[in-house]
């Protein structure tokens, strides 16, 4: 008798909590929602941010509001993202750093598969590579040539240990087997100038940034780290046209929320966020930072944010890159 009234008791509480949150996904939203960047205001996340929440506020008429808390690059924010009530009500602004710092840091500063649910992907900025312009070298072929014939003697740059641009280059390294030396700064921009002053032989640098250094200072693209050309850099290939597709790089951005959030609620985002990033206003605003759009449903995004933790994972052993 015991058993059979805690069975019914359970059987209760599953009815009533699923009509609770059925009821939750009928409703929502009927209050404003929260967006946390885990980047600083006025930045690039925090633009690409205000395009996109702009937007999904007129869309479901509740205001979004910015969140904006910087900090160990962007591990305070997506941490403290965790904690928050998964009611669908508290969404975060995801990056690489999202699918890598778990990776990078000791200890591991929150779990990504354990406490996110994926939302959706909206942009992707790729990486750029770019050498010194007196470099004898005018492909990636010729680079990895030379760099054989000179092991250990050319220098690239980073915008500091375990970025972006770090790892692709330690990518690039595996890809081709040659040996080059890690110059990390704290600022891509840096990197940068001594590129074109000879200092530095080899940069990857994200495509504004990079247009930019190849107008202003004459630095040589080689190739984009990306599945598609980029419109402003017409003759310069992808790695996947000289046969290395795994060199994919660059600084993407979407949505999760906290686990537990309402399957129902899930989708009912993706499926705003999919509709804002096919808007034309919004195209063209992507388009004018140099981004390339994104979209894909919540099980698309997830299997991507798993590729990056599986390709990036495979870069930091084999680099030994630890953060602690």
């Amino acid at each position: 008798m015991v058993g059979s009234w805690i069975r019914t008791l359970s059987v209760a509480a599953f009815v009533v909590a699923g009509g609770t949150l059925a009821a939750q996904a009928q409703t929502y939203p009927n209050q404003p929602l929260k967006l946390l960047v885990p980047f600083a205001a006025g930045g690039s996340a925090d633009v690409l941010a205000r395009i996109h929440t702009d937007r999904l506020a007129a869309r479901l008429g509740q205001p979004v509001v910015l969140d904006n808390r910087p900090g160990a690059s962007g591990n305070l924010g997506t941490a403290a993202a965790a904690r928050l009530p998964a009611d669908g009500y508290n969404l975060l602004f995801i990056s690489p750093s999202f699918a890598t710092a778990p990776l990078l840091y000791v200890p591991a500063p929150f779990d990504t598969q354990r406490e996110f649910e994926p939302v959706a992907l909206f942009t992707f900025v790729p990486n750029v590579l770019l050498v010194d312009p007196s470099l004898p070298v005018k492909s990636v072929a010729e680079l990895v040539a030379y760099a054989k014939a000179n092991p250990g003697k050319l220098a690239y740059g980073s915008s500091g240990s375990g970025t972006s641009i770090h790892l692709a280059t330690e990518l690039l390294k595996l890809e081709t087997g040659i040996d080059i030396l890690h110059v990390p700064y704290k600022a891509a921009a840096q990197a940068t100038i001594d590129l074109a002053a000879g200092r530095l032989q080899i940069l990857f640098d994200t495509t504004p940034t990079a247009i930019a250094s190849i107008r202003s200072l004459n630095v040589r693209p080689l190739a984009v780290a990306s599945d598609q050309r980029v419109s402003e850099l017409p003759d310069v290939p992808t790695f996947a046209e000289l046969g290395m597709p795994r060199i994919l790089s660059g600084a993407w951005s979407g949505i999760a929320v906290p686990k537990g959030t309402p399957k129902a609620i899930i989708d009912r985002l993706n499926s705003e966020f999919t509709a804002i990033v096919a808007e034309d206003a919004v195209k063209a605003r992507v388009r004018e930072i140099g981004a390339q759009q994104r979209s894909g449903s919540p099980a698309e995004v997830g299997a991507f944010i798993q590729r990056e933790v599986d390709k990036w994972g495979a870069v930091i052993k084999a680099a030994n890159i630890k953060i602690e």
